[in-house]
């Protein structure tokens, strides 16, 4: 499953679709988020909704957006547990 972000502003829209995304792109966007806010714990942290500016919001999903990205990549490529693997028997 993709997940499409639409961020509209009063001159244009824009649409992000994290599947597209290399990993590259992917770790490269995380670690310029650690790099301006440390991690994405802290920023959600000090996130308040009712107080901070609206690009905080953009900056808040889009950083989510490429961690659940990550993740889901990551999921993707575990292999199977040692129990779950076919032995073959030879004969």
């Amino acid at each position: 499953m993709s997940r499409i972000v639409v961020i509209s502003g009063t001159e244009e829209e824009r649409r992000i679709d994290y599947s597209t995304l290399s990993p590259k792109e992917i770790d490269k966007r995380v670690k310029a988020y650690q790099r301006q806010y440390r991690s994405f714990r802290k920023f959600l942290h000090g996130y308040d909704c009712e107080s901070s500016p609206p690009e905080d919001y953009v900056t808040l999903i889009d950083w989510e957006s490429l961690l659940a990205e990550q993740k889901a990549r990551k999921r993707g490529t575990e292999k199977p547990a040692t129990s779950a693997r076919r032995k073959h028997r030879v004969k």
